[in-house]
């Protein structure tokens, strides 16, 4: 059996969102086609690697580095926590300065018959250009090759891949120019849940799973909920997800008004949670290929989401399965649109779970066989195309 590396910069946490989601699903699906072991390039914490326990991991580099350590002048001048600083600079000097030790480690353990999914940019720029490898990226293609500065730096540090795949066709196809492009949609660990929903069970409940960071643009969602209230006085919103906004929403809030109709519910690792939901609401400013979308698809779940990107057009289909909507009114038109009308919510609902079956785990698995096996000849986008999603 042939082996596969998926290599990291660091392995990520459970709370890395769909990042973390993506990569157990991807193991999972791979693993009677491929020996597969994980590469962490530096160290990471013990719980993190207990993901992965079924496979062989190789550290490479013993040391934990913050990988956030660009966030090192934050740490010193807006939370004054020297120590934070201190880890992130020495992170820093760590990421720069190991690269030739970590590259020679790397060419002695990768043979040239393996085959190797980089998950990042960052990590790709400890790849020796002797090893053939396929760079996913999570994000949008703007973020790595258009303006953003640590986008950026990313892409002038990383070695060349031979394929890149991105989590949309319009980000691939927005690449062919530069790389050897395709793109795979995200799966996720769960299959259709056609059990009945029962009405009086959903009525008037929205939901919002993820990562409760800047991006997805909480503060938003919460104005949002503000606005439906008026109409809809019994709303109920769970958010369910952790992160650096936490302490920031339980404020909103409480300074909204909004302790009977919101409720934060903390971390879930439970995919069918969707079920019991009329909506998922998406109010991000910026995705790259939402697997919270995917997860309600398989509950039957309409989403409701902002126009975060070109890629948004792929994952919802405007007025079949869901709703992209480009102003905090429209969105909450359309949740109470929705909400007040039991047959449109289960014409949506309906649809969402026949458009699951485009993200099936038995779906991704074929398209990524034909990748690996394919990416051997090192074939360009428009060859590649015919086998990639569609």
């Amino acid at each position: 059996m042939k082996k596969l590396y998926i290599v990291f910069d660091q392995i990520p946490s459970k709370f890395s969102g769909g990042l973390i989601t993506t990569y157990l699903n991807l193991v999972d699906i791979l693993k009677n086609d491929y020996d597969i072991h994980i590469i962490s390039i530096f160290n990471c914490d013990e719980e993190n690697k207990e993901l992965f326990k079924n496979y062989t991991i190789h550290i490479i580099n013993n040391y934990n580095i913050d990988n956030r350590f660009f966030r090192m002048f934050s740490y010193l001048f807006k939370e004054k926590n020297v120590a934070k600083f201190m880890k992130s600079l020495k992170s820093a000097i760590m990421y720069f300065f190991s690269k030739y030790f970590i590259k020679k480690k790397l060419i002695n353990l990768v043979k040239s018959e393996d085959k190797v999914i980089v998950s990042s940019p960052s990590a790709a720029a400890f790849m020796p250009k002797q090893i053939k490898f396929i760079l996913e990226i999570h994000t949008k293609y703007e973020y790595f090759f258009g303006g953003n500065l640590l986008g950026k730096i990313q892409n002038l540090l990383m070695t060349k891949p031979n394929l890149i795949l991105f989590r949309s066709k319009i980000d691939a196809q927005k690449a062919k120019n530069k790389f050897n492009a395709g793109y795979i949609y995200n799966t996720v660990d769960i299959e259709k849940n056609s059990r009945k929903k029962e009405a009086s069970m959903i009525e008037n409940k929205i939901l919002f799973v993820g990562r409760l960071s800047k991006e997805k643009n909480l503060p938003r969602l919460l104005k949002i909920v503000s606005i439906v209230r008026k109409d809809i006085p019994d709303i109920i919103l769970d958010i369910y997800g952790t992160g650096e906004m936490e302490q920031y929403l339980k404020n909103e809030i409480k300074r909204l008004n909004l302790e009977e109709n919101v409720s934060l519910k903390g971390f879930t690792s439970n995919k069918n949670i969707y079920h019991n939901y009329s909506i998922l609401i998406l109010t991000s400013d910026v995705e790259g290929f939402p697997l919270t979308i995917i997860e309600a698809k398989a509950n039957a779940t309409p989403t409701i989401t902002t126009n975060w990107g070109e890629a948004v057009y792929e994952t919802v289909e405007n007025g079949i399965d869901g709703y992209i909507c480009d102003s905090d009114t429209e969105m909450a038109k359309k949740i109470i649109t929705v909400l007040n009308n039991l047959d449109l919510l289960k014409f949506l609902s309906k649809n969402a779970l026949c458009n699951f079956d485009n993200f099936s785990r038995k779906e991704t698995r074929r398209k990524w066989l034909e990748i690996l096996k394919y990416n051997e000849g090192g074939e360009s986008y428009e060859d590649f195309s015919r086998y990639s999603s569609v």
